[in-house]
């Protein structure tokens, strides 16, 4: 986008003042001379008055000299390019105004190779401090921490908001595997290709890894689509194996840019189907989940199963369910709530899991959704993650295998291990690992992890009593507070805020 620059020129020769704005002018006519001085007192009230992006100033002058003048702009304007205008015998002047924080200096008589080459520079590094200071401004607004208008720059332009989401959502504070994966995807993003002279763009964090926010504000109103439509197949061509999701909406103001901010986060929350790739302009429903997203029928059905003890046919029950939702491109939310009170089901029917083990493979499951490719394998997810639920067909002791196991959970209990992680560590099947571990140890090997993670924050608690619940939640293995202190109080029956209140007690 084609930005302009106020500049001020200090200079107390007419003709060399008047030859210097003359020659800037033609040189890059997006240089604009906003006023000029005689000498160095009166440019450092211009400067006050008009805080200019360029000064152009003479050493020699009455009252105030140039590196006065210089210095004390900087103070003035810390942002505010210099560029020093001097004679072959001011030359070690020249060099000391360098260090003074000077950007550069042009000698008499000027040429117009030398002032093209200085004015290209100063062009360079003012438009990324204008882009950077509008950025400042937006990111409040996106932070909901401002509700000021438009910087003017922007306020005549068409000005896009959208959000991008690579893979699926990530509704909770994810692992740092997933983190990890996701960063690593957006360093490789490079949005060079949107034509610059036209359009600018912004790009912002957003509480989720794998989600952005990225402003457009364009000079042409008509370039708005084929904008978004080079944006979206940037993305397929980039990320083939990822799933790519686009919501954007138009604003004019921040106040109403605020308000797009929260929409398009609700959109994408409530309508992103996994497995599928997106360009669309936001519209907002007023979808709710149902109470029960089960259904009567499945609900009676799977109690009826369970109480009977047929565990293939409640695998085969389950996993039908979960394939149709998938193949139904149900939004994510919704598959996530269908889990959520399918494992409560479950906890409530069988004996198979505590409540904190509940907690603990919900968050499980829900941190490998936000990978790729995971709607293939949910209901493998579903099932590796899960206890076994009734404790027929017992498998044979092996005490040597259970102590080897035990120490790989105290290795990594703060590491997002999974039961299928055991499982091809020690070449057995999950339920094979479960039946042997919980024969010998009274628990299964996820019902230890958990008692190891609360065991430490108990002791990270005692020890270290400024230490915040966040942290250690994350010290623990658990990235997503909310989960970890819903766990913490099924075991101990407390909060851990309250615990810790109770230890001073």
């Amino acid at each position: 986008m084609n930005l302009t620059f106020k500049a001020i020129v200090v200079e107390d020769e007419k003709l060399i003042r008047n030859n210097i704005i003359e020659s800037i002018t033609l040189c890059d006519p997006s240089f604009e001379i906003c006023a000029s001085a005689t000498n160095g007192k009166d440019g450092l009230e211009l400067i006050h008055t008009l805080k200019p992006d360029v000064l152009f100033t003479d050493i020699r002058m009455p009252i105030v000299n140039g590196l006065v003048l210089a210095e004390k702009a900087k103070q003035i304007c810390p942002n505010i390019q210099v560029v020093i205008i001097s004679g072959y015998a001011e030359f070690e002047y020249a060099q000391h105004a360098i260090r003074l924080g000077v950007e550069d200096y042009l000698l008499k008589p000027i040429r117009t190779n030398a002032l093209k080459n200085i004015l290209t520079k100063l062009k360079h590094v003012l438009q990324k401090n204008k882009h950077f200071e509008t950025k400042q401004q937006l990111q409040k607004i996106i932070n909901t921490e401002s509700l000021e208008d438009l910087p003017c720059r922007l306020a005549d332009c068409t000005n896009i908001l959208s959000i991008v989401n690579l893979g699926n959502l990530c509704n909770y504070v994810p692992s740092t595997l997933v983190r990890s994966y996701f960063n690593s995807l957006w360093d490789e993003v490079d949005l060079g290709f949107l034509p610059s002279e036209d359009c600018e763009a912004f790009v912002f964090d957003e509480l989720s890894p794998n989600t952005k926010f990225i402003m457009f504000s364009i000079n042409n109103k008509d370039k708005c689509i084929e904008l978004l439509d080079s944006l979206y197949d940037y993305f397929k061509k980039e990320f083939k194996q990822i799933k790519v999701h686009i919501y954007y909406s138009y604003y004019d103001t921040l106040k109403s840019l605020s308000t797009q901010v929260e929409d398009l986060r609700l959109v994408l929350r409530r309508q992103l189907v996994m497995d599928e790739t997106i360009l669309m302009e936001a519209a907002l429903t007023d979808s709710k989940l149902p109470i029960s997203v089960l259904g009567r029928d499945f609900k009676t059905r799977l109690i009826n199963l369970i109480n009977n003890e047929d565990t293939d046919l409640i695998e085969t029950e389950i996993t039908t369910q979960l394939d149709n939702i998938i193949k139904n491109k149900m939004p994510q939310i919704w598959i996530e709530e269908y889990i959520h009170q399918l494992l409560k089901l479950l906890q409530q029917h069988t004996t198979c899991m505590s409540e904190a083990e509940l907690y603990h493979i919900e968050y499980t499951i829900f941190d490998k959704m936000a990978l790729p490719l995971s709607t293939l394998n949910l209901s493998t997810n579903f099932w590796n993650s899960l206890p076994v639920m009734f404790n027929s067909s017992v498998a044979v002791e092996n005490q040597e295998l259970i102590t080897e196991i035990k120490n790989y959970l105290i290795k990594n209990y703060n590491s997002n291990i999974t039961l299928d992680d055991i499982a091809q560590k020690f070449n057995f099947t999950p339920s094979y690992i479960i039946k042997m571990y919980k024969r010998s140890t009274g628990e299964t090997p996820m019902k230890y992890v958990i008692g190891l993670r609360i065991a430490t924050a108990k002791q990270l608690m005692h020890d270290n009593p400024a230490m915040e619940v966040k942290q250690i939640s994350e010290y623990v293995g658990y990235f997503d507070q909310h989960y970890f202190s819903r766990i913490f109080k099924s075991i101990t029956g407390v909060s851990p805020s309250e615990y810790r209140e109770n230890l001073g007690n």
